[in-house]
This record gives C-alpha cells, structure tokens and sequence, in this order.
C-alpha cells in the first residue's frame, strides 16, 4: 500500500480554493451523509465527498490540523481491507453513491449535471472578469468580462455540478467541484446558482471580446440565487465555508451575513449539511484531460502519489463540497428556487464579498427544476370516408427537484395547410386502456394536479386524446404542451410532438378500389336488312365504391365495338352515398353506389349458332380518392350480348 507523504509536506504548496455548491431539500438540518457509517447502510448516502474523483468501495480518510489525507485501502490476499495510520476505513455502498468519474462517463443518477465542463487554462484568450463593478455584491447587470490569462493560481480548468434525490427523506444534495493549474498560492473559489437562464448569454463562443473595457456579462438576479464561497489557507486546511443568498431582483442584494456556514467534509461521519475538502494528496481526473503546472505522480488507481503523471492533479489542486439546502430555505421562509444556470469564479487576493473577481468558467445550464412530455400515436382510422380520426397517448414528468402544481397539458394538431381543419379535439386524463373512450372527454387539456419531484412516487402522470381531421398528411406535426407552476410561481413549459404520418407511422391504410357490374340487350325491331347487320345495343350496370374513402370525380368509360356508332352519353342515377350523378363529377362515398346506362349501334356480329351471334364491350370506372389515396380504378368488366334475328334467344 501506498500512504501519503507527511503532510506538512505534501501541503506545502497548496492553493487556496473556493467552490460553491447548492442543494435544495425539504427538510431541516440533515446531513449530506455523504460516506462512512451512514453510507454502509446505504439509504442517505448519494455521493462520495472525500477529495478524489472515482467511485470507490473503500478508501481511507483521516483529517489532521493541517488538513485531509486519504489513501487506498488494501486488502492483502484478498482479506479485509486495512489503512495506515491516522487514517479510518470508509466503506461506500455503491450504488447507491458516486462520484464525478460518473458524471464524466455519463453513467450518473444524478437529477441534474453540468457534466465536466471544459475552461481555457494557461491561455491569454481565455474569458476573465474585469472592471471594479464585477463583484459578488452586485448585481450581474454590472459584471463585465474580457479576454485575458488570469495568475496560475486562480486558472480554473474544469468545473463540474449535479444533484442527487436522497431516497431516504427526499432532499436533493447539490455537490459541486473545480480544479486549478497551479497550487503555488492562496486562492478564494465560488460557484454561482441561478435562476435567471440569460445569465452569461453576454460571454460569446468562440470566447472574444473585443472591447477595450470589458464585455456585458449578461442577466440579472433573481430572488434565492445562491453563491457559497470557500477560502483555503496556504497550508491547505479547509477553512470556512459560507452560503450566501441573494435578495430581491436586479436592484437587490446579497447578505452580507452568511446564511450558513459549514466545515472540512469528514465521510468518516458524513454529519455535516454544509461541507468542502480539497485532494490532500495527488488523484487522478475522472477520466477528463487535466495539465498540472508543475509535474506530480498518482497512483495507478487514483488516489495517492505514484509515477502516472497524465491527468494527475496534485495535493490543493481539486476542491468538492456538498450542500443540503433543506434547513436554508427552510430557515428563510422561501420557497426553493428553480436553478437553470451554473458557473464557477475565482479571486486573485481577499477573501470579502467585495473582492475583485478574476477567471470564471461559463455559465452553463443546470435545470433543477423542469417539465417534459412524450407524444405518441397509438393508432387512427378513417371516419366518414373523408377525415382521420387519430388517437395519442404520452406522459408527463416532473424532471426537477421541487413539487410542480397545476400542471395540464394541451393539444395542438398543425399548422394546418391548405384550408385543413380539426374537429372533436379532446384530451383526457388518466390515459384509457379502452381505445373507444379516449374521445370522450369535453376540454382539451387534463386536470390540473401536482407531480412530485424526479425520482419519487407521483413525479409521473398520463394523458390521451383525440381528434379528427380532415387530411393524411406526412408532414403536420401534431404537438402536445404541458405546463406545471414551480413553487415559487414560475411557470415552466415543455412540447413533444409526433408526425400525423411519416416517421410515426400512424395513419390509416386505404383499402379497396371502385368496382363496377356491366349488362347489355339488342333492341327488338335493330335489325336492319342488309349485310352486315346493324343492331342497336343498350346497356346498363352499377358502379360501387367498395374503398373506404370517399371516392370523387368518378368517370366512367364504355368501350363498344370498333364500328359502333351513334354512341349515347352515359346517364347515371345515384342509388345511395351519391352525389354529382353526372359522368365525371361523380362521388361516391364509401359503400355508395350509382346505376349507368347508354346505347350504340353496332353492325360487328360473330357467329356463334344456327340464327345467334355474338358481340361484346367493356365498360371501366375511375375516380380521386380523399385523403390523399390518389386515382382509383375499376377492373375493366366486359359484356357480352347475344343477337337471334329469328327468334328470340333461348339462353344468354
């Protein structure tokens, strides 16, 4: 086993930090839980705040007057795992805790993750805070930021967010981390929650600035935004860490008292609310690319000194701390806020509110509250022969940390082109297994009702509707908005939409085509003396619409004998489900029919019998199919008729 130099040593150099971290909880004065006998049993245990950054089973801690030390512990031969002096066994149950190599693989349960978000580092284009207005006690409508490499001890490279859902009680732990270049001086860190989602718009991508006198930053406070700060010693020890809240909006204020204040993390315990710790020893990333100024060795498993040099950051050069935020706004008497914005700042000298701010990693988005939906078509038909019945399901989830209230959902098939409308829009709630019921709800929305936060019974609901159109079109989408009130009032929304056809695969198939009979006779008294003989022809039959759409323009075409001549126009009577009763304008609607007849005279006769002979034509029907089904035919259908110029004919 390998165990840490003395820490006098190994803490020489090391810088100060700051970090801020937040967390929002519905209860008092309960602790992070965040390793030792609490976390073996594992149901308050959600992440692994012991200053390194891989998921263990098992490490080593102790904390000294000078600071943390940590170690891997060894297990010989497969035996219990033993520590060295001055160091406690910390034993993790994994699941249900983590830690940031998880969130870097993206293999995390966390509600919430900034992931590891990337800064410039060691670089004179990377994006600095500037002008004596960018404090922490202003609002940010004042910050202002510019182009520039800030001193080594404050270059941020990465920093990194997440909340956790702790199943035992419900709170959501917030735990936040940052590392640095250079561990060569003392340094205040602080990381920023807010509400406001404009907050950093104001810092461009690519980063460029190319104002003399600083760039905007960009948005404003909002009531309940959060800034914990943490200053580090020289010497490496944790010092204070304070929680600090803004109040009122832009042309508010932050406390110049610290809401609440918290300690070096000790996962041996893990009884503190509020807690921070710094690597008092070298470890290794999480997996990210990390550049340490100056050269150090980890151990090939992550924790220790040992002879890896890539992605090794040294003793002071990662900070992480952790925060339930149940017992805060508890205190304060306000509802918890709706976080959406997250960055990380540092501060070149002092340890004050008011000090001057130097590199800052941007602002990304981190929403701990939120809503969704989901849209999916479970199925249509067609109605009427002319409009499409569609039928949808989805669900509705709370994806944040607080309690939504009146939340509801709407439906909103379009835009519709072409003059396109919708009828008997409706949306229920609880979703029916019965397909038949789902139109016959009244209103287009669902209930209102509350869903609790992600991750505990109740942060899902259902919903299902229908609604009638009249098109089967690839490419209108059919969009479902659902809507919930977070506790302090704000309003979050959220669409999902399906394709009415196209990649969804819902639509109605159109079945059957036009169908169509044929008879003829010969008049008595045609035939005509002479050779050939020339014979008057009448003929009739039913043309249907077997489809199920309606079928329009119908147009139907006899085609008699070569020589046929004063040829009659076809006269159509409706039967039922008919309209237009006029050779290509008709429609039939599905099941409709009409009758048809006409007559020409023919002199094209073939002998089939002493006294008899025989002729024939056919007769075709087609027409435009609604909802885009296109022409539709009818088989050629071809009659025959007998001639008996002596008689009349015994059989057809």
């Amino acid at each position: 086993m390998r165990t840490n130099s003395p820490l006098s040593r190994c803490l020489k150099f090391l810088g100060m930090f700051a970090l801020i971290a937040l967390a929002i909880g519905l209860n008092a004065n309960i602790a992070l839980a965040q390793t030792g006998a609490d976390a073996a049993s594992g149901p308050n245990a959600v992440f692994q705040l012991e200053g390194n950054t891989s998921t263990d089973g098992y490490v080593c801690f102790g904390i000294t007057s000078t600071g943390p030390i940590i170690a891997d512990a060894v297990a010989p031969g497969g035996g219990a795992p033993t520590c060295p002096s001055g160091t406690n066994l910390v034993t993790y149950a994994v699941p249900p805790t983590e830690d940031w190599d998880k969130i870097y693989s993206g293999k995390t349960v966390a509600n919430a993750t900034t992931g590891i978000v990337n800064d410039l580092f060691n670089s004179g284009s990377d994006d600095i805070y500037t002008g004596g207005s960018t404090k922490d006690t202003n609002d940010f409508g004042q910050w202002l930021w510019k182009n520039g490499k800030p001193q080594s001890k404050d270059d941020f490279e990465h920093g990194y967010a997440a909340a956790y859902a702790r199943a035992s009680d419900g709170h959501i732990i917030i735990v936040a981390g940052v590392d640095r270049y250079d561990n060569s001086g003392s340094s205040t860190a602080g990381f920023w929650f807010v509400q406001d989602p404009n907050i950093g718009t104001g810092v461009t991508t690519p980063t460029a600035c190319t104002i003399s006198s600083g760039c905007p930053f960009g948005g404003n406070h909002t009531d309940g935004d959060f800034l914990i700060i943490s200053q580090f010693t020289v010497g490496g020890a944790v010092s204070t860490i304070q929680v600090f809240t803004w109040n009122g909006g832009a042309s508010g204020s932050l406390n110049s008292t610290p809401n609440e204040s918290g300690v070096q993390c000790d996962p041996r315990s893990g009884s503190e609310a509020l807690c921070g710790t710094v690597n008092g020893g070298p470890v290794l990333s999480g997996g990210w690319a990390f550049t340490a100024k100056h050269t150090a060795g980890c151990n090939a498993s992550g924790t220790g000194s040992g002879s890896v040099t890539a992605n090794c950051m040294d003793t002071g050069e990662f900070l992480e701390v952790g925060l339930d935020l149940t017992g805060l706004f508890q205190g304060l008497g306000k509802p918890i806020p709706c976080i959406s914005r997250f960055f990380a700042e540092s501060r070149s000298s002092g340890t004050g509110l008011s000090s001057t701010l130097s590199d800052f990693i941007k602002p990304v988005n981190f929403p701990l509250c939120g809503i969704s939906d989901t849209k999916t078509c479970t199925g249509a038909q067609i109605v009427n022969g002319n409009s499409v019945q569609y039928f949808f399901n989805g669900q509705i989830n709370n994806t944040g940390i607080g309690t939504l209230s009146s939340v509801t959902v709407a439906d909103t098939p379009g835009p519709l082109p072409n003059g396109d409308t919708v009828s008997n829009l409706v949306v229920c709630e609880p979703a029916s297994t019965d397909q038949s019921g789902k139109n016959t709800c009244n209103a287009n929305s669902v209930t209102a009702q509350t869903l609790t936060a992600k991750g505990t019974t109740g942060a899902m609901t259902t919903y299902n509707g229908s609604f009638i159109g009249d098109f089967d079109s690839s490419s209108i989408d059919n969009v479902a908005t659902v809507s919930g009130t977070t506790p302090e009032g704000d309003v979050l929304t959220h669409s999902a939409s399906w394709l009415v056809k196209g990649s969804s695969g819902c639509a109605p198939a159109v079945v059957g085509t036009l169908a169509i009979t044929k008879s003829c006779s010969t008049g008595t008294g045609a035939v005509l003396s002479g050779s050939p003989l020339a014979v008057q022809v009448t003929y009739s039959g039913t043309v249907t619409n077997n489809a199920n759409v309606t079928v329009s323009n119908i147009t139907i075409t006899d085609t008699p004998p070569a020589d046929a001549s004063s040829v009659s126009a076809i006269t159509i009577a409706c039967v039922s489900g008919c309209t237009n009763a006029t050779n290509g304008s008709l429609t039939l609607a599905a099941g409709g029919s009409a009758t048809y007849s006409g007559t020409f005279d023919t002199s094209t006769c073939t002998p089939v019998a002493t006294g008899r002979c025989q002729f024939s034509d056919s007769v075709t029907a087609s027409g435009t199919g609604a909802l885009g089904a296109g022409t539709l035919s009818a088989p050629a259908f071809t009659a025959t008729c007998l001639l008996c110029p002596f008689g009349s004919c015994p059989t057809q």
